[in-house]
């Protein structure tokens, strides 16, 4: 059987990289022996989530956010059952946004979003920037990534992420994302599969117990010894 691993407006949302995410666990996929699939969807076509495997969707500008958004609010109903039902998958960076409550633009007016979470976000004239070191519920390893937002995120609730440390030009909130099942959503940049590890196995795991398929042990130390330098050096720096 083959893994479908679709990257939802691949040519809109595709800031800092953040294809990095699907590249990342499409290879460990594959060496764990899986025969798998990328299916990069564009700005108007037609989301088609059957069979699907796992569901990805990046960052981008607040505009091109706002053109996702109504296009995404289409199909509404295909992603929330899609979740709801035990679809795997990231939303990164302010593509997270999408799965909220609403969204206002600079001009305070109001959109709605998928309603997946509960939260709610105001896009702002003002940049948050910087990293950030973080625990999550999901395993016992420290998360970090970067954040790159102009948004205020509020009524966050069953959040992905608590953040413990924060070295940012502005001041965020002490949670992020939020968690349904093996779907997640982040405003974390990094591509933050790739900046970690436990991360990226959780989803390998969670895509092979769909499947039925064992998943062995990752054999790639490399990325491994990467996180944990980078974890190393952030928290040497800044004496914690």
């Amino acid at each position: 059987m083959k893994i479908k691993i679709v990257h939802l407006y691949s040519d809109l949302l595709n800031l800092y990289g953040e294809y990095g995410n699907v590249l990342a666990l499409n290879k460990r996929l594959i060496e764990n022996g899986c025969e798998t699939e990328i299916i990069s969807h564009k700005f108007g076509e037609k989301i088609i989530l059957d069979g699907v495997s796992f569901l990805y969707c990046g960052a981008g500008t607040e505009k091109k956010l706002l053109v996702a958004l109504s296009d995404i609010m289409n199909y509404r109903e295909e992603i929330t059952s899609y979740i709801q039902k035990g679809g795997i998958g990231l939303f990164s960076g302010n593509a997270s946004e999408l799965l909220g409550k609403s969204i206002k633009d600079l001009d305070l007016k109001e959109y709605a979003a998928l309603g997946v979470f509960d939260y709610t976000t105001e896009i702002i004239d003002a940049r948050f920037t910087g990293d950030v070191i973080c625990e999550t519920s999901l395993f016992p390893q420290t998360v970090i990534g970067f954040i790159n937002k102009s948004s205020n995120t509020s009524e966050i609730s069953n959040a992905f992420l608590t953040v413990k440390n924060q070295f940012c030009n502005l001041y965020i909130p002490e949670t992020d994302g939020g968690i349904c099942g093996s779907f997640i959503s982040t405003h974390l940049l990094g591509p933050v599969l790739i900046k970690n590890p436990p991360l990226l196995e959780f989803f390998a795991r969670a895509v092979c117990d769909r499947h039925g398929i064992v998943c062995n042990d990752s054999e790639n130390e490399n990325i491994l010894k990467a996180y944990q330098m980078t974890l190393s050096e952030q928290l040497g720096a800044r004496n914690f």
